[in-house]
């Protein structure tokens, strides 16, 4: 079922919200030339204060491509992006990526704040939206750095997860690369991207369609509206047991968190959740994808381990990344007794690679 998620990268052309000729079907360049939306005007916030311009001034010579939806969509999702994450997401190099970012700034798509070595966290603007459909918060005062640690190495499992590759690509998650074991997504215009939909004339990727703890919590208020715990809990079990996949329609994206019963507290939301298709018996095949970069009490992972055991109902498996064997060990050691879950909860090695050690601002 073809069925757009919330807030996901699989864009309709109905979601984009651009005038059709705003966006090029060319996914070869990044090639400039006339950029002439039907909208007059548009709002931007520039160093604190409001303004205005018409979109012939400040975005005159910028067409917008496929691919600069996808680095857009990138930044929307996560709330930022390094240029290292957006290099790996689409293939380019990271000073071609770091180029088309400042080209995309100048039109006020997106905006950017300096960090140590001078290197350059992209931001999503008021604007970004217009593009990428996701009218997810705007994050106020930047990226924080208590958070940014982990931000930035969900970021980089995100962008290893999501690039589009030959059927050759490593397989990340450890699933099977042959058949349809492995998710297949193919680019179509206007961005779309499909579940393992043939296509005259559109070469086949491999890749993952990802969700982000930003995107799952963005609405989960308006969703659950004045419902419990216990009946979210039930919301989740209908939902998964629904072959029409519910969970993948826009705005449902509460019905991939877990809710806690009397021994758990609140809500637990994955950092990531890579979001698939149904398999052919109608379950849900989903994987919830989690960053541990610093560790918790081993209490904490009893009762995060449990509640994914019991009201795990939308995943597949669980699948852990961090770089500390201490840390592996604590996570293995839990997946014992009545609510062991045996291959369904996993612990992977994070590389080094996706691990930021130094962060200052300006």
């Amino acid at each position: 079922m073809n069925t757009p998620f919330p807030g996901s990268t699989s864009l309709t052309h109905q979601q984009m919200h651009p005038a059709p000729n705003a966006v090029s079907d060319d996914f070869d360049d990044w090639e400039d030339g006339a950029y002439t939306p039907d909208a007059s005007q548009i709002q931007y916030r520039k160093n604190g204060r409001e303004a205005s311009r018409t979109i012939s001034e400040a975005r005159a010579g910028l067409r917008i491509q496929p691919r600069d939806v996808e680095l857009l969509t990138f930044v929307e999702q996560h709330g930022f992006a390094l240029a290292s994450h957006l290099s790996r997401l689409t293939g380019d190099s990271e000073s071609a990526v770091q180029q088309r970012m400042k080209k995309l700034a100048k039109g006020f798509w997106t905006t950017s704040v300096a960090m140590d070595a001078g290197r350059l966290v992209w931001l999503p603007t008021t604007d970004t939206s217009l593009l990428t459909g996701l009218d997810l918060p705007i994050t106020r005062g930047g990226v924080k750095d208590a958070l940014f640690r982990h931000q930035y190495a969900a970021a980089a499992v995100s962008a290893e997860l999501q690039r589009i590759t030959p059927n050759d690509a490593s397989d990340v998650l450890g699933v099977a690369r042959q058949g349809d074991s492995f998710p297949m997504r193919s680019r179509f215009p206007h961005n779309e991207m499909l579940f393992n939909e043939p296509f005259e004339g559109v070469a086949p990727g491999y890749g993952e369609t990802v969700l982000t703890e930003r995107q799952l919590r963005s609405g989960l208020d308006a969703f659950r509206a004045q419902r419990s715990r216990d009946e979210m809990r039930r919301a989740v079990a209908v939902a998964s047991a629904d072959p029409d996949a519910p969970e993948l329609n826009l705005g449902a994206g509460a019905l991939f968190i877990i809710y806690r019963d009397s021994t758990g507290t609140g809500e637990h939301v994955p950092d990531l959740v890579a979001a698939r298709p149904r398999g052919e018996d109608g379950h849900p095949r989903h994987v919830a994808v989690e960053v541990e970069l610093t560790p918790k009490s081993t209490d904490e992972y009893r009762a995060i381990h449990r509640a994914y055991s019991r009201y795990g109902d939308m995943y597949e498996r669980v699948v852990w990344f961090t770089p500390r064997s201490d840390i592996a060990n604590l996570l293995r050691s839990v997946n014992t007794g009545s609510d062991d879950m045996g291959d369904r909860w996993q612990v992977r090695k994070l590389p080094a690679r996706f691990v930021y050690q130094a962060f200052t601002t300006r």
